[in-house]
């Protein structure tokens, strides 16, 4: 993947604003650049931390403590998400909800037959011929 061109601007006024920072960048190579859409096996705490970011004032930067060190995150840019794709999002979480839903009620279920001693006796239900 290629550079951006603000990635050094970015890492340089990092290692001059913090100098914990500052040592951490330089003894840290290969930095990642990563997106919503692509977060190229990104840990889940640094996109969260990418997320909670106030992005009013783009470009921003943050970071997180990740397990074997530290991750800088760069905010630059925040594009908002279509209208049809709204709708879309909408569809799958109401039917993520109605899953979970239906998922605790399967679990419910299970643990009343574990908890109970229930016998059908088919031979009183069906009819006899």
């Amino acid at each position: 993947m290629k550079t951006p061109a603000w990635w050094q601007r970015a890492a340089r006024d990092l290692r001059s604003a913090d100098p914990v920072l500052g040592a951490l960048i330089a003894r840290h190579k290969g930095l990642t650049l990563a997106s919503r859409g692509d977060a190229k096996g990104m840990p889940g705490e640094v996109l969260r931390q990418a997320f909670k970011v106030d992005a009013g004032k783009l470009p921003v930067y943050s970071g997180t403590a990740v397990s074997g060190g530290y991750a800088l995150v760069r905010v630059s840019k925040v594009q908002e998400v279509p209208d049809g794709a709204k709708d879309k999002q909408n569809a799958i979480a109401q039917t993520l909800r109605q899953v979970a839903g239906q998922a605790e009620l399967a679990a419910y279920l299970a643990s009343l037959r574990q908890k109970s001693e229930v016998r059908i006796r088919r031979d009183l239900i069906e009819k006899k011929q």
